[in-house]
């Protein structure tokens, strides 16, 4: 387990959903598998302000797909921090991947999605 963490980079995939004004955000994180053979899971932690501290909110078998959901709480206007760690059999817990965050504001409109160009050259 000599680089515990080495291969995970965070990446927040998806901002949020709102399916109605007063429903809760869901913020999604993926994250590159590691390879090591006694490889036990992932433990996602949580922050309230840029560089921690941060909290475990949940662990991840190896065995699944590197990703987790955080449902929001309801808070708008909020910021969020998160870092993952990698854990091995023995219980050794990797240092903290990169630090990713994401403003959630439920009163803001729905980010556009799908923009794409089209270019016609007319002779």
């Amino acid at each position: 387990m000599k680089r515990l963490l080495s291969s995970v980079s965070v990446v927040l995939t998806l901002l949020f959903f709102l399916a109605a004004p007063a429903s809760a955000a869901e913020i999604n994180l993926i994250w590159d598998a590691n390879a090591e053979s006694d490889l036990a899971g992932y433990r996602v932690y949580l922050g309230a302000k840029a560089g921690g501290p941060y909290t475990r909110i949940a662990e991840v078998p190896s065995e699944v797909e590197p990703k987790f959901t955080y449902s929001v709480p309801g808070e708008n206007e909020k910021t969020y921090f998160f870092v993952v760690t990698a854990y091995d059999v023995s219980g050794n817990e990797s240092g903290y991947s990169n630090e990713v965050s994401v403003f959630v504001d439920e009163s803001a409109p729905l980010v556009p999605k799908g923009l794409k160009i089209f270019v016609i050259v007319v002779p």
